[in-house]
């Protein structure tokens, strides 16, 4: 079945890509070997992913990056990494630096 056919439209990327006003993120392609007619799902990064979450700071991204912190599926080495490569204010870095600290507390952690 084409991808037009299953509602997915096909996209070429070339290099970074940015996902909100303060994040540039790393797409992986995940394809299947099964019957899926050549299609590939397109993932952000999950480390991408938070970064983005934490700039956006509502309650509910931040619940999600803690649960992410929670179930190793992000390092705070790696997210402090790409914090410092993400172009944002100083005062938001802060707020951001807090916020990892913070996630990766097990003092603070909710259980999973």
């Amino acid at each position: 079945m084409p991808a037009r056919a299953l509602g997915l439209a096909a996209v070429l990327l070339a290099g970074p890509v940015v996902l909100s006003s303060c994040a540039n993120v790393t797409v992986l392609t995940v394809s299947h070997a099964g019957d899926t007619d050549g299609v590939a799902a397109l993932c952000l990064d999950p480390h991408d992913l938070a970064i983005a979450k934490y700039c956006a700071g509502r309650e509910k991204d931040i619940l999600f990056t803690r649960q992410l912190a929670a179930r190793a599926i992000v390092s705070r080495d790696r997210l402090l990494a790409l914090l410092d490569q993400t172009a944002i204010s100083e005062e938001m870095r802060v707020r951001i630096r807090a916020y990892i600290a913070s996630d990766f507390d097990t003092r603070n952690r909710d259980p999973i």
